[in-house]
């Protein structure tokens, strides 16, 4: 979701004005949807804890799960974000990623993780270098280094599961009391 207008006309002190204005629609959605029924369930397949560059409508109310979590889904808030809860004791309704946006955060933060890996990787290098010069050098094994990626669909980011999860009663068997 862009906070900032389309038109390069409108000044900043306006751009933060219309900021302003959205996050607290955006707050009062969230506020609403707290007592809305569930619209539909979902199982995650994938984790998320929210980060400040995730741009969630309301910052610091994007709500944290697990692979495997269940999230009750109240309602779409736009394309980018939903809102619902995790399916806990304690699960506070807040912005869920849609499918979309979550693949796009998940995307840029493999991005983030494989330029961070790379400096890690280059400044390794250099040290290894440095070492050569000092001593005899042995290179780790091409079959050490490589990852191997298995060939396979792709995952989606969520399932969608029945909203009530099923009830099992448990007790002591009835054979003999006929």
């Amino acid at each position: 979701m862009s906070r900032v207008p389309k038109n390069k006309n409108v000044s900043w002190g306006e751009r933060q004005d219309s900021d302003l204005h959205e996050e607290r629609n955006a707050q009062v959605q969230l506020e609403k949807a707290k007592y809305k029924p569930v619209a539909f369930a979902v199982r995650c397949n994938f984790s998320y804890t929210p980060a400040d560059d995730d741009n969630a409508p309301v910052p610091g109310h994007a709500v944290s799960f697990e692979a495997r979590d269940f999230l009750h889904v109240k309602e779409k808030f736009n394309n980018e974000w939903w809102i619902g809860r995790p399916v806990k004791e304690d699960g506070v309704v807040g912005f869920i990623p849609s499918p979309v946006n979550l693949e796009t955060i998940l995307i840029r933060r493999e991005v983030q993780a494989r330029k961070a890996a790379k400096a890690l990787a280059n400044k390794a290098a250099s040290q290894v270098a440095q070492d050569l010069n000092s001593k005899k050098y042995t290179p780790p094994s091409q079959a050490n280094q490589q990852v191997k990626k298995k060939p396979g669909e792709q995952i989606a980011m969520y399932d969608v599961v029945p909203t009530m999860r099923p009830v099992v009663l448990m007790g002591p068997s009835l054979k003999g009391l006929e």
